[in-house]
């Protein structure tokens, strides 16, 4: 990592912000993989407020800067991120119902406490994003899912605050595919993910617990135990599974470093002790490329990797 921050623009940064920057802050500890070289500065934001003044200030100094969530399908360099790193605070974590049938959820609020908040409110349609150990923002972003169920079957609206305020976006007119929100990228480096807004479905309580019951444990079987990891690492190809593909070639316990081919689930690379993004990076290559020769499929990476 090249430091970018000069004295000058750290000490504009500790007087826009509530509270403390971490300097050259180690980020491992921050993902689901256990792997990261610092963040030249972490920072916490409080409100929508705060992030609208940081990202101003980030906009006039052409700072870069990322919005890390809860680092369960992140890859982040051996080297660390230039720049500001931003972690959304207790502000961005609110749950609330709007109406009937119409939930709001911070991005930073985790997936299986949406999950566990709708249950309460008795409205079923995001079970599934009791199995998920993400983050609101973050499943937006990627659209994530579990068991032919995706964030986009109720997800109504997304807001993002950028330097020019509030940005409300309509899920009906996004383009969603995959793992993937295809719009996304118009608003990298302008705007960031603070809520969303889901369109649910009265039920019963006790209906809406068991349908999580069982996608938990679909993961609870299918999934490795206690092992840091990133989830799936690859994404499914059209009518295929990556895992069958990665397991038919005989890869699993396949080991670069400390990076390891999960025994229990081929698609699922672990951290065993102490291995590294370049560990990762050279697994995932050594798998990939034995996929295609093997059965002539190009694995697409779902991790994403900074």
């Amino acid at each position: 990592m090249k430091p970018v921050l000069s004295e000058e623009a750290r000490r504009k940064l500790r007087a826009a912000l509530t509270l403390p920057v971490a300097w050259d802050a180690p980020l491992a500890s921050h993902t689901s993989l256990g792997i990261g070289g610092p963040a030249e500065a972490l920072v916490t934001v409080v409100d929508c407020s705060e992030l609208a003044a940081l990202l101003t200030l980030a906009a006039e100094h052409a700072w870069p800067w990322r919005v890390l969530g809860k680092g369960s399908n992140l890859l982040i360099d051996d080297d660390g991120l230039a720049g500001i790193t931003i972690i959304l605070g207790q502000d961005f974590r609110r749950l609330e119902q709007i109406d009937e049938r119409l939930i709001r959820a911070g991005a930073a609020c985790a997936l299986p406490a949406l999950s566990h908040f709708c249950r309460e409110k008795g409205l079923a349609g995001l079970e599934f994003a009791a199995s998920i150990p993400g983050g609101v923002g973050g499943a937006v972003r990627m659209n994530a899912g579990a068991n032919g169920c995706q964030i986009a079957d109720c997800l109504t609206e997304i807001e993002l605050r950028g330097t020019d305020g509030p940005i409300i976006v309509s899920a009906q007119a996004s383009r969603f595919a995959y793992r993937a929100w295809l719009d996304a990228d118009q608003w990298r480096g302008r705007a960031v993910i603070v809520a969303a807004r889901f369109t649910l479905r009265p039920d019963e309580p006790q209906a809406i617990a068991a349908r999580m019951d069982w996608y938990r444990g679909q993961r609870g079987e299918r999934q490795p135990k206690a092992a840091a990891s990133a989830g799936s690492f690859f994404k499914n190809p059209p009518g295929d599974s990556a895992g069958r593909l990665i397991d038919a070639c005989g890869l699993k316990g396949l080991r670069v470093g400390d990076a390891m081919v999960s025994p229990a689930h081929a698609n699922f690379f672990v951290n065993i002790g102490a291995a590294t993004a370049a560990d990762m990076r050279e697994l995932a290559r050594l798998v990939r490329r034995e996929v295609f020769n093997r059965h002539g499929v190009q694995l697409e990476q779902e991790v994403e990797t900074w």
